[in-house]
């Protein structure tokens, strides 16, 4: 359509670095939600979504990722906790207010409350070993089932919402975040969904925060 062209075998390069570096990075995340106590915190957590957004495909994630991960799987195994004393586990919903990321400290520090469920753990990924001959179509479906913000705004939420309810309650959750970014109708408009799936599936209440997730003056 550009009359742009692409060196095919370099995309299907980025993209083999791209599942294996994925792979990596499912399986911190994974032992985030199933191990007691936490090992890292959410601000942590996050940032190692940052390779994925950034600098997926490029071979220093593979080395990235994996090193993250067994750091993490260290943790667990010497049950470090990223808190001396976990009192409460809490799941996260909508988007956070990436303006003040200090707040997840606030509560870990606090009230020795970590995040153990969110967007990076709370629903199942698709696979990424696509069975396709076409490095766009493997592409698209990586875009849109590998990455939970494409998967769940692309399907019905009740699906999605009583998946997250039975992470929760294997993660032994007892709370939970709802962020209503002002600026994302979908997450505003999904939080009753959610919201009453915790509560029917792992009988977790939750609190509805009204935010703006790059703006603190809303």
């Amino acid at each position: 359509h550009t009359g742009l062209t692409y060196d095919e075998k370099k995309l299907w390069e980025c993209l083999h670095i791209s599942n294996e570096a994925h792979h990596w990075y499912q399986k911190m995340q994974d032992l985030r939600r199933e191990a007691i106590p936490a090992p890292i915190g959410c601000r942590e957590a996050y940032a190692a979504y940052s390779s994925r957004v950034f600098l997926e495909g490029r071979p220093e994630t593979i080395e990235i990722n994996k090193a993250a991960y067994e750091e993490v799987k260290a943790k667990v195994d010497a049950r470090q906790g990223v808190v001396p004393d976990e009192r409460h586990r809490i799941v996260v919903n909508g988007a956070y207010p990436f303006w003040n990321m200090r707040l997840f400290d606030w509560m870990e520090q606090e009230f020795g409350a970590v995040v153990a469920v969110d967007f990076n753990n709370s629903i199942a990924m698709d696979s990424l070993d696509y069975d396709t001959k076409d490095p766009i179509e493997y592409t698209a479906r990586k875009a849109m089932g590998a990455n939970l913000a494409g998967k769940v705004a692309c399907a019905p939420y009740p699906e999605f919402a009583e998946e997250i309810g039975h992470s929760a309650k294997l993660a032994h959750c007892d709370a939970s975040i709802y962020f209503t970014h002002f600026g994302c109708k979908m997450s505003c408009g999904s939080h009753k969904v959610f919201s009453d799936a915790l509560m029917d599936v792992a009988g977790i209440p939750t609190a509805v925060v009204d935010i703006d997730a790059y703006d603190k003056r809303i």
